[in-house]
């Protein structure tokens, strides 16, 4: 599919709003990509149908997800939009690469067994420059810094974990695991 067409059918799915984050998104994760020489063609897929599905109401989602068996994921509908998102790039964009699907699916909460593919996705998601919070723009600022990426992955996992917990919000169980994985080895490397 060329670009183009591309971006027709997204602006389908997307606000104007919710397009702009989206090309953002995909420009850092490009930029992250070359660093950490990962796929870019991949990267780009995955970066691109990150937030197919956030325009969609919750109520849709649910219907979506009806064969869900997941009690965790079902009491947090904030995240409903990356699990909806992998299903609408493998129907209706033809996505098969689970590395691609899975980034689509865990780019707000993260997930133990992340690639790299999901792990950048998941970073540039947070930090991308249309993103104002003074926690962005500070790990935003550490780009240019010699970091491994699952340093940086741990840097908007806090931060999104301190959010959550100032919020009084559940934490998903995949973000905790993700932390204590990454947390533990990177103490110990």
């Amino acid at each position: 599919m060329k670009q183009n067409d591309l971006i027709k059918k997204i602006k389908n799915f997307l606000t104007k709003k919710r397009l702009f984050h989206t090309l953002n998104v995909v420009k850092i994760s490009l930029y992250l990509a070359e660093k950490y020489k990962v796929n870019p063609k991949k990267v780009f897929w995955a970066a691109i149908l990150h937030d197919i599905a956030k325009d969609i109401k919750i109520s849709q989602q649910k219907k979506i997800l009806k064969n869900l068996n997941d009690n965790e994921l079902k009491e947090i509908p904030l995240i409903w939009h990356g699990f909806t998102g992998a299903i609408i790039a493998k129907k209706i964009f033809k996505i098969t690469d689970e590395n691609i699907l899975n980034a689509i699916k865990y780019h707000s909460t993260g997930n133990l067994k992340m690639r790299n593919i999901e792990k950048i996705v998941f970073v540039a998601d947070y930090i991308e420059p249309g993103r104002k919070y003074l926690s962005s723009v500070k790990i935003r600022k550490k780009l240019k810094m010699k970091m491994e990426l699952n340093e940086l992955v741990l840097l908007v996992l806090e931060e999104k974990i301190k959010y959550l917990i100032k919020l009084k919000k559940n934490i998903f169980k995949n973000s905790i695991d993700l932390w204590n994985n990454l947390s533990f080895k990177t103490a110990y490397k």
